[in-house]
């Protein structure tokens, strides 16, 4: 990854011929593919942490939707995503 997204030798001529990737369209491949990976993770192990105990024990403290994702699922959910 870091092969493709890395920086480029300036002695190469920018742009694209007929049938090749521009220089940056690697770069823009591989970071679309890392983001679309990282955001399904995250949306997944989010799922998965809002089922846990305390975050109905949370809810039902009266806390906001807010403060509820933000303080304990959405942190409780990188930390598992990251693993």
């Amino acid at each position: 990854m870091i092969f493709f997204a890395g920086p480029r030798s300036s002695s190469r001529r920018r742009g694209s011929t007929r049938g090749e990737f521009p220089d940056d369209g690697l770069a823009i491949i591989t970071w679309a593919i890392v983001c679309r990976v990282t955001t399904r993770m995250t949306r997944s192990t989010m799922l998965e942490v809002l089922r846990e105990d305390y975050i109905r024990t949370a809810w039902a403290k009266g806390l906001h939707e807010r403060a509820v994702v933000i303080r304990h699922a959405l942190k409780n959910s990188m930390l598992r995503s990251s693993r």
